[in-house]
């Protein structure tokens, strides 16, 4: 790697040719007398430069030298101009110190900047041109790492020279220009002696912009990549007061780590680091109440720089003070500095917990019993994902089976799960009616306990059918104000319930959907011991009894419920599955009111899902919660586009603008939902 080293200075107005002396001590004695004070900057960089045996024969690749008008005009009296005047001195150094001369004339660049850098426009165009000619420098010599370093005088030039000068480096900076030191030479009158002329090393104060501009950065945007380049690179000897060091050496600490929680977008990382930068606040504001003479420069301007801190951070810090979590607050944070990327990130993961954490959402353990499969996805030990997000991911598969379900497949994976239910609840009351019968001996009351049986049980099996079938897009029950014309499922279970309470229901067999009946009459009804009571029309598909005896309704009643409870074709069930649920077509007030009316108790199950549900029946509350879902599964969309590089976004919304408002308004409506 080599290093190219640029030289920048504004050069006065020489108004006396007088000696002045260089009164450094860490100076060469030969090179001390001086015309110009631009010089002896000059000279003091290439004295230390040259004095150290790998570098002897260094000399500076590029000096650019601005001048105004006056500088580059000659004095009548003498012929030569401010600019001669320094040129020739410092030829005399070179020559003087055996140094090749023509390296250093070949490195000037003289540019000339009028005679008016009062004129803002004429200082502007100054800045652009000396930014271009030194940037163009760089350009011819970089490559394989290669490295420009620069050195700025700030001694010379018209009022304004510091503040143009401070402007280019700032640029040159941006381009990857080390400003490798910053001088300025005071002169000190004395009577009757050479005047004095004093190199300042200023490259500290130059610095400072930096440290400035790393708190700026930090408070802005969470970073803390500038104060770590300043403090790396400090040299600062420690202070005497322990407290003191330790407290600008733990605010740093923590606002790296807030800034390193901010790139790996972690939950845990965030809180602990947000806990360590209260800490260490406290500690900073502490020591600034400290009267100790050995505080360093840097540990007072941190003092000063802190509060803007703490009042950016105002928020995050407060819930730590008090003690309560809000962990949407860190998504606003993100979204108000800009880091959509991470807002994205801690929105997915936060935005669940707070939804169960604040019961907007909730889960009854003793109905989600019932379903092993979802009981296994909501706390399967292998899953990393917290619960919140697991169920999460288990309403958005129910979500989108609701609106993608509804053909031929559904039904054909929905007729055995049918079918098992049937079988149970058929088992069940036929277990339970025996021992009715068995212990009432009151044929009145022994009749009133069945039929209450019956009917809570038939009563129970068709809510669970409802939430299979809506779980795949059905729905048990027709329509509002459609014609009912179709026998369907909610007719076969009303059929068995008849059947369970009075054998002589099943002379209603008849109306049963045709290619069930056929089959019925195919295994049951034409055996024994059915054909000993039955015969079957098949002009009109029906059965008739020749025996009316409450024992042949018992006996043809029970040989058919063991054949539906054993030996039945529960695919027949497919038949039956006739209306569909279309709530991808409605709206979430639409939706909201179809839960509602389905609902029982004072809560709402969500999409299906056993056990999981909205706590209350508010219809404002229960559609606000169906549109917060809509929007939250959108919005994730955008962070699997972005995790797995989609070439075609998922997600509906595509700018940043777009879903920075989204979030913003997800966010807004879980905290109102939670307020309730």
């Amino acid at each position: 790697m080599a290093i190219y080293n640029v030289f920048l200075t504004f050069l006065s107005l020489v108004t006396s040719t007088s000696i002045k002396q260089i009164t450094n001590e860490d100076f060469d004695n030969t090179m001390r007398d001086s015309i110009t004070t631009n010089e002896s900057a000059l000279k003091y960089v290439l004295h230390h430069t040259w004095r150290e045996k790998e570098t002897a024969d260094v000399s500076f690749d590029k000096i650019f030298l601005l001048c105004t008008d006056d500088v580059l005009k000659a004095k009548e009296t003498t012929g030569i101009s401010s600019y001669d005047i320094f040129l020739k001195q410092m030829v005399k150094v070179y020559y003087s110190k055996g140094k090749n001369i023509d390296a250093f004339t070949n490195s000037i660049e003289q540019i000339p900047c009028g005679d008016n850098l009062d004129d803002l426009d004429r200082v502007k165009t100054s800045i652009i041109d000396v930014s271009r000619r030194i940037l163009a420098f760089k350009d011819s010599v970089m490559g394989n790492q290669n490295e420009v370093r620069l050195y700025m005088d700030t001694t010379g030039g018209p009022r304004n020279a510091a503040m143009i000068l401070l402007v280019i480096s700032r640029i040159m900076a941006y381009h990857g220009i080390t400003v490798r030191g910053v001088y300025y030479s005071s002169l000190k009158r004395i009577d009757n002696m050479p005047k004095e002329i004093t190199v300042h090393r200023i490259l500290d104060v130059y610095n400072l912009f930096d440290m400035i501009a790393g708190f700026e950065e930090f408070k802005l945007f969470g970073s803390a990549k500038k104060l770590n380049e300043y403090f790396d690179a400090e040299d600062a000897s420690p202070s005497k007061d322990e407290t003191i060091d330790s407290s600008t050496h733990q605010l740093l600490t923590a606002m790296d780590e807030f800034s390193e929680a901010i790139n790996i977008s972690s939950r845990g990382a965030f809180e602990k680091s947000i806990a360590n930068l209260d800490e260490s606040l406290s500690l900073v504001k502490a020591s600034a109440r400290h009267e100790c003479r050995s505080k360093s420069f840097n540990q007072e301007l941190v003092e000063l720089l802190q509060q803007p801190i703490e009042e950016s951070y105002a928020e995050l810090l407060e819930h730590h003070h008090n003690d309560t979590s809000d962990e949407l607050a860190y998504i606003d944070w993100c979204l108000d500095h800009d880091y959509l990327q991470q807002a994205l990130t801690l929105f997915c993961e936060y935005v669940p917990e707070y939804v169960v954490d604040k019961g907007i959402i909730e889960v009854d353990e003793d109905v989600l019993a019932n379903d092993k499969e979802l009981v296994k996805d909501l706390y399967n030990p292998s899953d990393l994902r917290s619960t919140p997000m697991r169920l999460f991911n288990a309403i958005n598969k129910a979500r989108r089976q609701i609106s993608e379900c509804g053909g031929e497949p559904a039904k054909e994976e929905l007729a055995p799960k049918l079918d098992r239910r049937i079988r149970k609840v058929l088992s069940e009351i036929t277990n339970e009616r025996d021992n009715i019968i068995h212990n009432e001996t009151d044929l009145f009351q022994q009749k009133k306990l069945i039929d209450e049986l019956v009917d809570r049980q038939i009563q129970q099996l068709a809510s669970n059918c409802s939430s299979l079938l809506q779980g795949k897009g059905f729905s048990l029950y027709p329509p509002e104000d459609v014609e009912i014309k179709n026998y369907t499922l909610i007719d076969w279970i009303y059929f068995l319930g008849d059947i369970m309470k009075s054998p002589s229901n099943i002379v209603n067999i008849n109306d049963v959907f045709l290619p069930m009946r056929l089959h019925f009459f195919k295994v049951v009804f034409k055996d024994y011991p059915c054909n000993k009571y039955v015969i079957i029309d098949a002009e009109t598909n029906t059965i008739q009894f020749k025996n009316t005896a409450n024992e042949a309704y018992q006996a043809v009643c029970n040989d058919f419920i063991n054949y539906i409870t054993g030996g039945f074709d529960g695919k027949q069930y497919k038949g039956l599955i006739i209306y569909r649920a279309d709530t991808a077509k409605l709206s979430p007030l639409q939706y909201a009111e179809q839960l509602i009316r389905l609902s029982k108790d004072n809560k709402v199950d969500l999409y299906n899902l056993p056990g999981v549900i909205i706590p209350h029946k508010d219809l404002e509350n229960v559609s606000n919660t169906l549109v917060f879902l809509e929007q939250y599964f959108e919005i994730k969309k955008a962070r699997n586009d972005s995790n797995h590089a989609n070439k075609e976004a998922l997600c509906k919304y595509t700018t940043a603008c777009e879903l920075r408002r989204e979030i913003k308004q997800c966010v807004d409506l879980a905290r109102f939902l939670g307020r309730k």
